[in-house]
């Protein structure tokens, strides 16, 4: 991890929380890393009791319905969300949230209504102190510990490309798309099932598994249930068997791949245990399951209606979208030279982040893509190696930020104080 300057103790601690669209991490300010790490998704039953947390909500359990809160990577399930944020405030921290500030991330592409309806839940129903509201782009930057760069967050519904000129995060010249980590998994299960004829078994469905050969048929032992359960149960469950899957076994070719060009035998191959015990090598799928990621057109599913791909953009694509903004923007400026320095500067400094961008090859593979753009820059990279810590980036960066000496004094927060006077469209001008 790169950090550009160390973290003080400003001084009130923050509770941190970055809430994403499948994993939400919080801790406390000025600390590098997150004290928790749980899914984003909750479960209800029939009598509508809340599941939050990994056991919880993995927990197989008769009528439980399985939801997301988020759409597109921004809050749509209000009243969830003010549950989860209170469950972590007081169930997994322990801690009373009228006494302790609260930090989250936003997307910026996150409407305005959602900027108020983040200060309503902070103060009407936890009733924190002090609030604020950070962008997840400039947090990245502040992780990787330079006030330029350009953000690629690529997770699980959504991909991202924000460039961040120093300290300001040119929101009209970012991209983003919903072809991101969710994408591939319907990719990969598409293949499975379709042309490998593997039907997938969540993990709570087995109670025992023996070793088989490779290939060979499992004979496993399952679990009994009163009644099945739910669909939306199953999807979830299915999900991480799937995202196991792409982050043990995928790989992205360093190159558009081709099967037609490319040598079989360099590709090598990787074993996969299913839940079940049944266990297989995989070659080229590896590749071909992860090339949609870059040009989605190209790659018709059944599960996602033409017309929604006949128009989607790529990683590649959204960079150089991204960039191309940049240059128009900075070409109006009086200032010579303007985007010439703004390109080298965010190209010096390109942040990779996000669970998807862990696949194999992904790093060399952007460099690539961004060298056929933009072949006489230098490229640097600020890339975690580490799993959690690029997982993490945002939050990291969110840790710093809030426990610089000088954040309360750049009207970053809304206090208790304010929202009483002001209400909530405070938050427009606050956190613009």
């Amino acid at each position: 991890m790169t950090i550009g300057r160390p973290i003080t103790a400003d001084e009130v601690t923050s509770i941190v929380i970055e809430t994403g669209s499948a994993f939400t991490r919080a801790g406390f300010s000025g600390e590098y890393s997150p004290k928790f790490m749980l899914p984003t998704a909750y479960g209800k039953d029939r009598e509508d009791k809340y599941y939050f947390g990994e056991t919880a909500l993995n927990e197989p359990v008769p009528g439980k319905e399985v939801y997301s809160p988020l759409t597109d990577g921004c809050i749509q399930d209000w009243n969830a969300i003010s549950k989860f944020w209170r469950y972590i405030y007081e169930d997994r921290f322990k801690l009373d949230p009228r006494e302790w500030p609260f930090v989250t991330t936003e997307q910026i592409w996150n409407p305005p209504e959602n900027k108020k309806r983040s200060l309503e839940v902070a103060f009407e129903d936890l009733q924190v102190p002090i609030f604020s509201l950070l962008k997840a782009p400039l947090c990245a930057t502040y992780e990787s510990g330079r006030p330029t760069g350009l953000v690629i967050d690529v997770g699980a519904s959504v991909a991202s490309v924000t460039p961040v000129v120093e300290g300001n995060v040119m929101a009209r010249s970012a991209y983003h798309s919903r072809f991101a980590g969710d994408f591939i998994n319907l990719h990969i299960v598409n293949h499975l099932e379709k042309q490998r004829g593997i039907k997938i078994t969540p993990t709570y469905q087995v109670q025992r598994k023996s070793v088989t050969e490779t290939g060979e048929p499992a004979n496993p032992v399952y679990r009994t249930f009163p009644e099945p359960m739910t669909a939306s149960y199953d999807t979830y469950q299915i999900g991480r068997v799937l995202t196991e899957f792409k982050e043990s076994t995928s790989q992205v070719a360093e190159a558009p791949f081709d099967l037609n060009t490319v040598h079989m035998q360099r590709l090598g191959a990787r074993p996969f245990e299913f839940p079940t015990g049944y266990n297989l090598s995989f070659g080229p799928e590896r590749f071909t399951t992860t090339e949609p990621l870059f040009k989605p057109s190209l790659f018709p599913i059944d599960d996602i209606p033409a017309e929604a791909l006949s128009n989607a953009q790529g990683i590649s694509q959204l960079v150089n979208g991204a960039l191309s903004r940049v240059i128009s923007s900075s070409s109006q400026s009086t200032t010579p030279g303007l985007a010439e320095a703004n390109i080298k500067a965010l190209l010096s400094n390109i942040i990779i982040t996000g669970g998807t961008s862990l696949m194999q090859g992904f790093v060399n593979r952007i460099e690539y893509e961004i060298a056929q753009y933009y072949p006489t820059y230098g490229l640097t990279f600020t890339v975690a190696q580490n799993a959690s810590e690029r997982k993490s980036t945002t939050w990291t960066g969110a840790s710093i930020l809030a426990s610089l000496g000088n954040f309360g004094q750049e009207q970053s927060w809304v206090t208790k104080q304010e929202y009483d006077e002001y209400g909530a469209d405070l938050a427009e001008k606050r956190f613009k």
